[in-house]
């Protein structure tokens, strides 16, 4: 609410062409007061223009890389959006490793975006090389992905569904998902259901 639009133009993620695409921008519009770019080089760009016009605006990217967490430290840039690329790569190869070995993994795991800012950089701002992947058992406890409780069958009075119900299905298919990617068993489909959500530590 209380947003207006004023262009979005492709900089094909590339921090140049960003800066170039910003510096048009602001000769079309005399006042700018956000930029979202789709990832920090872009919006680093977009930093390097606003400073060469000597003007401000609130900057948010995307990535959580180490540039955008030096530029939220030092306030030029608001936010950005991290999906934890390092947070992948282990449970990817962990996934990876598992499945050549013929040991049962999650059919699908989601990454939510954690917002850095100037209020939580600090745990983002870790080298790689301090870096640990978490165990197995973590990761299958924290992104098992489970149906929600809108798709149960009626089980209460009058047609409505029980949430109890709904609840106790959903333990159950936890706990069957969580025993199976850590001891090798098998998970009936149903258990699972078709929709599906992760959730994050």
């Amino acid at each position: 609410p209380q947003v207006k639009l004023l262009a979005s133009q492709p900089a094909n993620y590339q921090r140049l062409q960003a800066l170039q695409v910003t510096e048009n921008l602001m000769q079309a519009h005399p006042k700018i007061e956000g930029v979202l770019a789709g990832n920090d080089a872009m919006a680093l760009g977009a930093i390097e223009a606003l400073e060469g016009a000597n003007r401000k605006a609130l900057v948010v990217g995307i990535n959580g890389t180490k540039e955008a967490i030096e530029a939220i430290k030092s306030g030029k840039m608001l936010a950005s959006g991290d999906y934890s690329g390092y947070l992948q790569g282990c449970i990817g190869t962990m996934t990876a490793i598992r499945h050549l070995r013929k040991l049962p993994v999650p059919k699908e795991l989601i990454f939510p975006v954690t917002v850095i800012d100037n209020t939580n950089y600090k745990a983002a701002d870790v080298p790689d090389t301090q870096r640990t992947c978490p165990r197995w058992e973590t990761i299958a406890k924290n992104y098992a992905l489970i149906e929600p409780c809108e798709p149960c069958e009626p089980l209460g009075r009058a047609g409505r569904p029980s949430p109890r119900s709904c609840r106790e299905r959903q333990d159950r298919a936890r706990g069957a998902l969580y025993h199976a990617v850590t001891r090798g068993s098998d998970v009936p489909e149903h258990r699972l259901g078709s929709r599906r959500m992760a959730r994050h530590a």
